[in-house]
């Protein structure tokens, strides 16, 4: 229900802001109801050795990589694929991510499998690109539509 109060919410403020049809959003005095808290999850070492296993298998080999990374640092998918090598540093283990969902800069460390991952990523074709995911067709910026390698 929550979801439903907070999508007619946004369409009425936007109403209300933009186009001024309305004097103010009459679902603000809607109270929602308290929503629990949700499963933090972890993936069992059985799992996650087949993830990795099956990214080893994918058609895009940076795939194994990219979900090292996801699984070691905690980021984004999104702030992972517009990791750009200049941002990496790979003799001291860290790279920045200047574009993040609250828009602060932070510094991811590398570490173990997803640090020779990287390594081997530099040494392979991507070493020629700016962007450490970088298209596989050649053209500039990252590799943003592998939905179906994802």
């Amino acid at each position: 229900m929550n979801r439903y109060i907070a999508a007619l919410s946004h369409a009425l403020s936007f109403a209300v802001k933009e186009r001024r049809l309305l004097q103010r959003n009459p679902v603000s005095d809607i109270r929602r109801k308290p929503e629990s808290r949700g499963r933090t999850r972890f993936l069992s070492d059985d799992d996650r050795a087949r993830l990795l296993k099956a990214c080893g298998e994918s058609a895009w080999p940076a795939l194994q990589a990219l979900v090292l990374l996801a699984i070691t640092t905690g980021a984004r998918k999104g702030e992972l694929i517009g990791l750009k090598w200049d941002d990496v540093d790979l003799k001291t283990g860290r790279a920045l991510v200047t574009e993040t969902k609250n828009d602060e800069p932070r510094t991811l460390p590398l570490a173990g499998k997803a640090l020779e991952a990287l390594r081997a990523l530099k040494l392979k074709d991507s070493a020629r690109s700016y962007y450490v995911f970088p298209q596989p067709s050649g053209l500039p910026g990252p590799y943003e539509h592998f939905d179906a390698h994802w």
